[in-house]
């Protein structure tokens, strides 16, 4: 243990220590400030970061090209952004004619790149009585499906279902893939369809 006899030499290793500690609590205080500022730098780069990645994705969103006819202002081909639905490219088109059944598609359907897609109009009694237009199997809902001979609900819900997992048809024959519809069913319903 150290004694100090001297009133001088006290307040010397007083003095001292306030010194050692201040410089201690100024070193530890920069440290600190200099650690939160790192710590702010990198948020702010991660900010920058994630507004970049999400330009670079706005920039990389395809433009594809769809056909729109039928009861369509404005028929054509069209180029829209991938993702695009229906009922944007038929505003892109000009919109509906009066003779439009809109009711008879799905607006909401994702447009592919390289589709046509057919407005279909109201349907009309020919002089035999029967339809004159087809229900669109890519386009068409649950209530339009099951107009089709030999398509209950669940079979409407299975064509529907396929669609959403495997895309659009690409011909008639390839109703034959959904549960539920075979050659009998398929020759029943092939005059009354279109894709």
């Amino acid at each position: 243990m150290i004694i100090f006899n001297n009133r001088d030499d006290v307040i010397l290793v007083i003095l001292l220590i306030i010194i050692v500690g201040l410089g201690g609590f100024l070193i530890f205080k920069n440290n600190f400030s200099a650690h939160e500022s790192i710590k702010i730098d990198r948020q702010r780069e991660l900010k920058r970061e994630v507004v970049n990645k999400k330009r670079k994705n706005k920039a990389t969103i395809e433009e594809i090209f769809v056909h729109i006819g039928g009861a369509v202002s404005n028929p054509g081909v069209y180029k829209v952004k991938e993702g695009a639905r229906v009922y944007k490219l038929l505003k892109k088109a000009g919109g509906a004619t009066k003779e439009a059944n809109l009711n008879a598609i799905n607006l909401a359907v994702l447009v592919r790149d390289g589709s046509k897609i057919i407005i279909p109009t109201k349907l009309k009694k020919n002089k035999t009585g029967a339809d004159s237009n087809k229900i669109n199997i890519n386009l068409a809902d649950k209530t339009n499906l099951k107009k089709l001979k030999g398509i209950g609900p669940v079979t409407a819900q299975e064509i529907i279902t396929y669609r959403q997992q495997h895309g659009r048809f690409n011909n008639i024959e390839e109703l034959k893939k959904v549960s539920g519809i075979g050659n009998r069913t398929l020759a029943q319903i092939r005059s009354r369809v279109t894709y």
